[in-house]
């Protein structure tokens, strides 16, 4: 099979559609029934190779590598401009038209993050992550929710295959927009090896952050934007922190500035400076599993997700994980983790209390999780596109 695979999500910094892309890539090019992959990048095809090191390099498009400055600046600001996604809307089909004006002897495009090619000649794959744009426009940028929801209409009326990376997604998608379930194809994500339990030693020795200390501190790993639900936690744990005093665990946030953030941001500023909350910002991908491993628990009660890497990604590295009911991280967590009500600040509140005092639980539900971590994997999911694909080819 010769593959095309959509590469916008390689550029900036890599969350979880990003990764997604990456490992999926990274997997196509080793998969024996794959005789070629190349990567569309905004009106132009790159061997994978090259789109592989682009992921790898800097996530800053001004610092260098080898993606084109002007339009890795536009995805990366797109996230948060309604101006420059409307831009990138009415150029793409052009973009496309150029770019993929030499792939008639390519069999198949697969859209890694839901947007639908113009002017490809063959089969189509598209991957939808979640619905979160359609079900809840107002969580995202205008311009956002315009463009994936224009895609997802068009998805709708044509004849393109469909992966979801879980059943939570492929119920929504045949209840809200009404698409056959036998288009859809499940393909569950995976956690890298680098991801896995760690001793205080290894800890102290690869944190780059010295103000963490090994299972002495609470984990939000999430961009800030409404959906991650970071006001109730952040305003749960200050409720935890004014019941606790001095014993109260920090509460460290990975993860960079997104949109419709303000108000967040301005609590986060009135807090005492006193080491007890610490935003460290995006977290590189050499230093996430450190991060992640050294802490007491993560915690992600996200409003809504399509799979909830960051769970798969804490269980495999033997951390205890508070994530929220009625999500695909239930389906994914189970009685690994600490289940909450997402909308219920006193439900969170209750959990980081059980979380701080009760070693033999997180013990046990540590142990649980680790073996649930194992039913997943890279190669599980790009072995289960590959099918997906060849399916596709021979219908």
């Amino acid at each position: 099979m010769r593959i095309i695979l959509g590469g916008e999500p390689l550029l900036g910094n890599l969350t979880g559609i990003g990764q997604y892309t990456r490992h999926l890539l990274d997997g196509l090019c080793q998969a024996p029934a794959i005789d070629q992959v190349s990567v569309y990048l905004h009106g132009r095809l790159v061997p994978a190779a090259e789109a592989l090191e682009m992921a790898s390099g800097p996530s800053d498009p001004d610092a260098g590598g080898t993606s084109p400055p002007l339009l890795a600046r536009m995805h990366g600001r797109a996230t948060r401009s309604d101006l420059l996604i409307r831009a990138y809307r009415l150029l793409s089909p052009g973009l496309y038209a150029w770019g993929l004006r030499g792939s008639k002897n390519t069999d198949l495009f697969h859209a890694p993050n839901f947007l639908l090619p113009s002017a490809f000649p063959g089969r189509v794959m598209v991957t939808v992550h979640d619905l979160s744009t359609w079900l809840h426009p107002e969580w995202h940028p205008a311009g956002r929710s315009a463009l994936v929801n224009h895609h997802l209409r068009r998805l709708a009326g044509d004849g393109s295959a469909i992966l979801t990376v879980s059943e939570f997604v492929k119920r929504q998608l045949v209840e809200h927009i009404h698409i056959p379930a036998e288009r859809i194809r499940v393909t569950p994500l995976g956690a890298t090896p680098e991801f896995s339990p760690m001793d205080s030693n290894h800890f102290d020795t690869a944190c780059p952050f010295p103000e963490l200390v090994y299972k002495r501190y609470f984990l939000a790993l999430a961009t800030l934007e409404p959906r991650k639900n970071l006001q109730r936690l952040l305003d749960a744990w200050l409720e935890y922190r004014r019941a606790r005093g001095a014993e109260a665990l920090p509460l460290v946030l990975a993860g960079e500035a997104g949109w419709q953030c303000e108000d967040l941001l301005n609590q986060i500023a009135e807090i005492p400076d006193n080491g007890n909350l610490i935003r460290l910002g995006y977290v590189e991908q050499a230093t996430l599993p450190t991060v992640v491993a050294g802490a007491r628990a993560l915690l992600f009660p996200s409003l809504y997700e399509g799979f909830g890497l960051p769970v798969l990604e804490a269980l495999q590295s033997g951390t205890a994980v508070l994530t929220s009911l009625g999500t695909p991280m239930e389906d994914l967590a189970g009685e690994a983790a600490w289940l909450v009500d997402p909308e219920d600040t006193s439900s969170i509140t209750r959990a980081l209390d059980s979380m701080h005092d009760d070693d033999d639980t997180v013990s046990k539900r540590v142990s649980t999780g680790l073996l649930l971590a194992a039913q997943y994997s890279w190669q599980n999911c790009v072995s289960a596109t590959v099918e997906a694909y060849q399916q596709l080819l021979h219908r």
